[in-house]
């Protein structure tokens, strides 16, 4: 949110009315510093935040109000994925049960959770694979599992069309796509704990 707080603080006093869309702020991420460095309404200024949750912190610590606006899933882009052909294409069988991690690897996204989480589901089924789409090889690799992939294959439906759980349980999301992805889906998800799941 830094370069955002310059980019409009200078757009503001050049005259030029900006319309701020809040996704991520920067006091739900404990790796960064709390202070929230934004221009405190300036002149002609609208802002719009991802959930209600987000909305009341730029309230309580900004004193700015936002409406809030909810990320949508258009259906017709994350459904109608082909499951066959993108587990074949990834070499997972009918037999295995495949995990989803749709993320990039760095902190808040947990990925020390979610391979503590595979080792749980390997406990119990014999061949799991846990695909971790934002990265090549695996970052944890002593965990438990069956199988690690790593990458993108296909296309965002497909993706969500090959897996049989969805994996998202980061520190904390501004709104967490991949929840809404996989109930498009009909996938089950596991979460982590943060506020704008309320809002889902």
């Amino acid at each position: 949110p830094d370069g955002t707080c310059r980019l409009v603080a200078g757009l503001a006093a050049a005259g030029v009315r900006c319309l701020v869309r809040h996704h991520d702020p920067s006091w739900d991420d404990s790796s960064r510093p709390v202070d929230y460095r934004f221009p405190l309404n300036p002149d002609g200024s609208v802002h719009v935040a991802i959930s209600y949750a987000v909305a009341d912190g730029l309230h309580a610590r900004c004193g700015i109000e936002a409406a809030v606006l909810f990320n949508s899933v258009p259906e017709s882009v994350y459904s109608g994925g082909c499951r066959n052909r993108t587990r074949t294409q990834l070499g997972v069988a009918q037999n295995e049960l495949l995990l989803l991690h749709p993320v990039s690897v760095y902190p808040r996204k947990n990925v020390a959770g979610a391979a503590e989480l595979a080792s749980q589901f390997a406990k119990q089924h014999a061949k799991v694979v846990w695909w971790l789409t934002g990265a090549e090889v695996n970052p944890v690799p002593d965990v438990f599992v069956h199988r690690f992939i790593g990458g993108r294959c296909g296309s965002v439906a497909d993706m969500y069309a090959a897996a049989d759980v969805v994996l998202l349980p980061s520190l904390w999301e501004g709104w967490g796509n991949a929840v809404c992805e996989a109930a498009a889906n009909g996938k089950p998800v596991i979460t982590g704990e943060w506020p704008a799941l309320v809002d889902m």
